[in-house]
């Protein structure tokens, strides 16, 4: 990876960390970001 791509890797967990961090219900968020990556199916709870 260039150090480029490393930078905007950091970059978009922070963004995300951040969200999940002032999300109302963080735990309904988590889930549907581990849907959209693959590491849940739709029957996970």
């Amino acid at each position: 990876m260039t150090q480029e791509l490393v930078d905007k890797a950091r970059a978009y967990v922070a963004a995300c960390k951040r969200e999940l961090e002032t999300a109302p219900n963080a735990e309904e968020l988590s889930r549907k970001r581990l849907l959209e990556l693959g590491y849940l199916d739709e029957s996970a709870r």
